[in-house]
């Protein structure tokens, strides 16, 4: 799917990017709110709870959302004992700052997926079927 999605970032002002995005809203994030809605989603209030709930899991950051909106400390502490995690981000022209080594650059075009192997960093791109 192609288009407009206004993101809020973890940045001080709401961004619109136009991308190209592989997200199937009908599955995973689908899931993920039904789960909440039933109440499936443990409430957490230190970094041991939340080092507790990624213990021997295999973690995937955000179904639909940047992982670079959650601060890195969550993340340092959800995956401290996980078995592995994926996750994707499209901030790495926004947040030239952010630390990018747990997640693989959503690269949009030839050019981004260059400059991100030239940071040594991994991508993932959709590459439409002519």
């Amino acid at each position: 799917m192609t288009g407009v999605q206004t993101c809020a970032l973890p940045i001080c002002f709401p961004v619109t990017i136009t991308v190209s995005c592989y997200v199937n809203l009908g599955q995973g994030v689908n899931q993920v709110y039904k789960a909440f809605k039933a109440g499936k989603y443990k409430t957490v209030s230190n970094t041991e709870d939340i080092k507790a709930l990624g213990k021997n899991q295999f973690i995937r950051l955000g179904s639909y959302g940047d992982p670079l909106a959650v601060p890195g400390h969550i993340w340092r502490a959800l995956l401290s004992e996980a078995r592995g995690h994926t996750g994707y981000t499209h901030q790495m022209d926004i947040l030239p700052d952010a630390n990018l080594s747990r997640t693989m650059i959503s690269a949009d075009t030839p050019e981004q997926a260059q400059q991100a192997h030239q940071q040594g960093l991994r991508t993932f791109r959709v590459i439409p079927i002519q």
